[in-house]
């Protein structure tokens, strides 16, 4: 994501500088069995912020394939999944 070539092909160029990985502090504020589902929360969120999803396809932590699938039946701002339907 540092590379502009990048950034302009998952137009993530809106804001300028290098990206930065969360600071360790955000990882282990997340408490998993007493937070909602993303699926529940996101659509919410995609009401009043823009946000960017990105999970590269060689990146071990980030599940991809996850992220498709949850996004895939998801309605969020009047649509469902992806919007290619």
């Amino acid at each position: 994501m540092k590379r502009e070539d990048v950034k302009f092909a998952v137009h993530a160029t809106a804001r300028p500088g290098s990206w930065v990985e969360c600071r360790g502090d955000v990882h282990h504020a997340f408490q998993e069995a007493k937070m909602r589902s993303s699926v529940t929360v996101l659509p919410r969120v995609l009401e009043k912020i823009p946000a960017l999803l990105f999970a590269g396809d060689q990146d071990i932590i980030c599940n991809y394939m996850g992220l498709e699938a949850m996004i895939k039946d998801m309605t969020w701002n009047g649509g469902t999944g992806f919007g290619v339907r």
